[in-house]
């Protein structure tokens, strides 16, 4: 769980990552934990996790166009 001290050492941490970088490493964990809760059916899956996995690959793909 995050307190005031760990978002401040958690941001000291990334000062030199973009705000791409940032939400991709935010998204690729939320996924993770998402996946360990794990989904009902295909449905479930297509309607919490797949949105999540397009955004990444869309900032994925931005943030290798910007480099």
């Amino acid at each position: 769980m995050f307190d005031k001290s760990n978002i401040k050492k958690w941001l000291a941490d990334r000062k030199t990552q973009s705000l791409t970088e940032l939400q991709i490493e935010v998204l690729q964990h939320v996924i993770e934990q998402e996946k360990k809760i794990g989904c009902i059916d295909q449905k479930d899956e297509a309607i919490y996790i797949k949105p999540l996995v397009d955004h990444l690959h869309s900032l994925t793909s931005s943030l290798v166009n910007e480099k």
